[in-house]
């Protein structure tokens, strides 16, 4: 406000600088994305996406965390990989495994972690069918 007094062109230079500041936002918002064109080179299966839905809808996120937690076990690179029980017995987490995992989680508790996780039997095949392909897919 105070260089109005002494720049007297001032209101010129702050309507010009808003239009600038505006044809600037809306060439960037103009170009294309180049992450997410770069990132995705491969169709996402529906299924996988549909898991991810049910993943956070059925409150899985809250305990099992993609990058890991102290909760439950970790889920990336989960599938294919041999867990610890804690008999020290060692099991390979195939879709088996998993689906197993899901319905009677008492059954093979992973060591280090507590028995906490409740069951799902109450959803449906297909459901199951969607979390197994959501979880192979963290790799």
């Amino acid at each position: 406000m105070n260089s109005r007094y002494y720049f007297r062109q001032w209101l010129f230079a702050i309507f010009g600088t808003f239009i600038a500041a505006c044809g600037a936002t809306a060439l960037l918002l103009s170009l294309p994305d180049w992450t997410v064109s770069k990132t995705i080179s491969v169709a996402v299966d529906p299924a996988v996406v549909q898991g991810a839905q049910l993943f956070l809808s059925q409150g899985c996120a809250a305990c099992h965390q993609v990058e890991g937690s102290q909760i439950a076990p970790n889920l990336q690179g989960l599938f294919g990989s041999t867990q610890i029980m804690v008999d020290d017995s060692k099991m390979l987490a195939d879709e088996a495994y998993l689906r197993r995992s899901m319905k009677e989680p008492m059954a093979d508790i992973v060591k280090g972690y507590p028995p906490a996780m409740p069951p799902f039997a109450h959803l449906p095949e297909k459901h199951i069918d969607m979390l197994v392909a959501y979880m192979k897919s963290l790799k």
